[in-house]
């Protein structure tokens, strides 16, 4: 396993994740996935292949079910990503990449390489209401109905 910031990958621009994504809905998703795989140090751990260290593979937990995780690969070269396969659903698709593939590329082309540091320690409890405090829901009287004809 190296971190991140051992491995010669390519910068990438925003437009140059678009274009390997073809769309912004894998994008909206990696900071997501980014924050799951980081861990409490703030490290971001990948597998380098031995044999070419142009090929890389991650487990990424899945945002649906708590008990699985996806591998994936990467293979690029000195400016660009050549390729990639994940064994999620869509991983194996021709054009684009899944999301999984899209937080990997763009943690390691893309948000590693920026003067900013993101805080993905944000508290979504804030966003959560008690069950307890919504109101009671209101009684609707059959014979306020527009739809019933009956007389």
């Amino acid at each position: 396993m190296d971190t991140s910031s051992e491995i010669d990958f390519p910068v990438m621009t925003e437009e140059d994740l678009r274009n390997l994504t073809l769309g912004v809905y894998q994008l909206k998703l990696t900071r997501a996935y980014t924050q799951e795989h980081m861990s409490e140090s703030g490290g971001y751990e990948v597998s380098v292949c031995k044999v070419d260290a142009n090929l890389i593979s991650v487990k990424i937990q899945s945002r649906h079910i708590s008990s699985k995780a996806y591998q994936l690969w990467v293979f690029f070269d000195e400016c660009t990503v050549q390729g990639w396969y994940c064994k999620c659903r869509a991983g194996a698709r021709l054009v684009g990449t899944c999301s999984h593939v899209a937080s990997v590329v763009w943690y390691i082309g893309f948000a590693r390489h920026l003067d900013k540091i993101f805080d993905f320690s944000k508290d979504w409890t804030q966003y959560l209401q008690d069950a307890s405090h919504t109101p009671e829901p209101l009684s609707v009287d059959e014979s306020d109905d527009e739809g019933n004809t009956e007389e």
